[in-house]
């Protein structure tokens, strides 16, 4: 891989980052937006009609109207990370893995002209650490200690357990082995599940018990 290939890739990760984000945000506001007018939106609980927020009577049939109860916080703290906003981080962590991928298998090669033992060591050693080493210490790594890897902490998603913390190794490591193994052999279906599932959990995410929210408003 050349500079001028590295070049246009850190380009395209910059792209990606500045306006995948502020598509995403537009998108959730608009549906915020609908959302909370809806909400706001008194319906009357005799004829059905719809009245004004500040109403206190149906100006159809006169009933006395109710509010819609007030979510908890709970509730209104926590809103999970759908398919395309974890898909679109995803797409920049493998970009990023790659990158570094490359560096480390530039920096081998002396290893491969050493001769002996050290073409033995790259041919072998080397695709054992770019393959698997390298991708599992960055996914298992950052997710167990900061929830976020970069292509997540970009686009202000986070993995949490049950508790609303940050997963610790252990979890990190089942969800990132065990869980994505599960996810990926089942012709990805693992993985889609998130675009359907009511708390957006991929089979990954329901192995190791954790689930994907957004920290950041886009």
């Amino acid at each position: 891989m050349n500079v001028f290939t590295v070049v246009v890739i850190l380009v395209i990760i910059l792209l990606v980052v500045y306006l995948f984000p502020r598509i995403v945000g537009t998108a959730r506001k608009k549906r915020n937006v609908e959302a909370i007018k809806e909400a706001q939106t008194l319906f009357c609980p005799r004829c059905g009609r719809q009245n004004l927020p500040e109403a206190r009577f149906c100006g159809a049939c006169g009933a006395v109207l109710t509010a819609a109860p007030t979510p908890t916080a709970t509730e209104a703290a926590v809103a999970y990370a759908g398919f395309w906003l974890r898909f679109g981080a995803l797409v920049i962590d493998l970009v990023i893995v790659q990158i570094a991928n490359a560096i480390v298998s530039a920096l081998l090669i002396p290893l491969s002209l050493a001769g002996g033992m050290g073409v033995i060591l790259f041919a072998y050693g080397g695709d054992l650490l770019v393959t698997v080493l390298l991708p599992a210490l960055y996914f298992v790594l950052l997710t167990g200690q900061r929830g976020q890897t970069l292509g997540k902490m970009a686009l202000g998603i986070k993995v949490v357990d049950e508790a609303g913390q940050t997963p610790g190794l252990k979890r990190a490591l089942q969800r990132e082995t065990l869980g994505k193994f599960v996810s990926t052999i089942a012709l990805g279906l693992g993985f889609l599940w998130v675009a359907w599932d009511k708390e957006k959990q991929g089979w990954h995410d329901k192995i190791a018990r954790t689930h994907v929210i957004l920290v950041r408003n886009l």
